[in-house]
């Protein structure tokens, strides 16, 4: 396995974060990501996580043997308005010792404290020695709204959530019509910026 950056949720803390959710909502599927794997202890059709649109869990059933180690990230799923009550919980009882995040209605993502997608891209950004005027983001969800604003350049995707397509400079076309690969083609590969004709670029 190879990465550039990993900072995992403590096991013992994610641990206690699913119990509470547990107590919570008896029925609220858990699901785990450590770096590339996958853990879940139940798939349900109309609670998916987006990784289950192209694998398999590399584990399926009860996740005691998981959480005793750092988790990239937590999931929990629920409908939307008995995940509502999941996430004040959490969020109240836990409050300063994790990041949350909304990609679905459906779905809470729980992680450490210090994860941001701001943060990951200005990371990103300094590794490769980019300035940040000149950085893109596309986003489309409530958790990707500081990365859009942190961005030179923020894209949101026509069917964006409000908070990420007010946080964004420009749109493009929804993601299932080719969004991202319009951003890309429209402000990197013919780098016109939002406001300039067609005939003047950005050097």
């Amino acid at each position: 396995e190879q990465h550039t950056y990993h900072q995992p949720l403590d096991g013992g803390l994610a641990a206690r974060v699913v119990g509470a959710a547990r107590q919570a909502d008896p029925q609220v599927v858990v699901s785990i990501e450590v770096l590339d794997k996958w853990y879940t202890d139940r798939v349900d059709p109309a609670l998916m996580v987006e990784t289950a649109r192209t694998e398999e869990p590399h584990h399926l059933g009860p996740l005691d043997g998981v959480l005793g180690a750092p988790v990239t990230k937590l999931m929990l799923l629920a409908p939307p308005r008995r995940l509502s009550i999941v996430a004040e919980v959490v969020k109240q009882r836990f409050a300063g010792s994790i990041a949350t995040a909304v990609s679905d209605e459906h779905l809470l993502q729980v992680m450490h404290h210090e994860v941001d997608k701001a943060n990951a891209l200005a990371r990103v950004a300094q590794a490769y020695g980019v300035d940040q005027a000149h950085v893109m983001a596309v986003g489309d969800a409530p958790n990707d709204v500081g990365m859009l604003k942190w961005a030179g350049l923020g894209a949101a995707v026509a069917n964006a959530w409000p908070q990420a397509m007010a946080a964004a400079d420009v749109a493009v076309a929804s993601n299932d019509d080719d969004g991202v690969a319009e951003a890309l083609e429209r402000y990197v590969l013919h780098e016109r910026l939002p406001g300039r004709t067609d005939t003047q670029t950005h050097s």
